[in-house]
This record gives C-alpha cells, sequence and structure tokens, in this order.
C-alpha cells in the first residue's frame, strides 16, 4: 500500500536514541519508521530538513501534575502508549 504521506531527512526520536530518517504514514497511522532517506514512493514528501520528528507523540505539551500545581488536568502522568496499525 503507497503511503500518504512521507516525513523524511529528519532527526527521529526513538526509544533507542536520536537517529536520522523519516517515518511514513497512512489512513493517519504511522506504518513505517525508516532510518537514513530512503526513496519511498508516497503522495506527498516533505523533507523535515534535520527538523525533531518523534513519531508517537501525542502533543508537544507538558502537563504538571506537581502537587504544588495550581492547574491540574487530572490526567494522569504516564508515557503514551503508540496506536498499532491494524
Amino acid at each position: 500500500m503507497k503511503p500518504d504521506l512521507y516525513l523524511r531527512n529528519g532527526a527521529v526520536v526513538a526509544e533507542t536514541g536520536v537517529f536520522h530518517g523519516g517515518v511514513t504514514v497512512a489512513n493517519g497511522v504511522i506504518t513505517q519508521i525508516v532510518a537514513d532517506t530512503p526513496t519511498i514512493d508516497a503522495a506527498e514528501t516533505i523533507d523535515l530538513q534535520g527538523k525533531w520528528l518523534l513519531p508517537g507523540l501525542v502533543t508537544d505539551t507538558c502537563i504538571s501534575m506537581s502537587p504544588a500545581s495550581k492547574n491540574r488536568s487530572g490526567i494522569a502522568p504516564g508515557p503514551a502508549r503508540p496506536r498499532r496499525a491494524a
């Protein structure tokens, strides 16, 4: 299946560290994380030009659960769970 989107040439942040690569996306789901910059036929390709890529990150905001925090959201802290492709 041809990906809808290929984000390439980024600094991919993964559990094992940071590496040069990208991700492919189909139907809103990350389908592949790739090292380096292979040629992938996708409907749209975006060159990240070395920008950070954090696959699986839900939001770029930080929610403070400190007891001293006056504006607590009630959301329990913990690692985000990646969505698995069907």
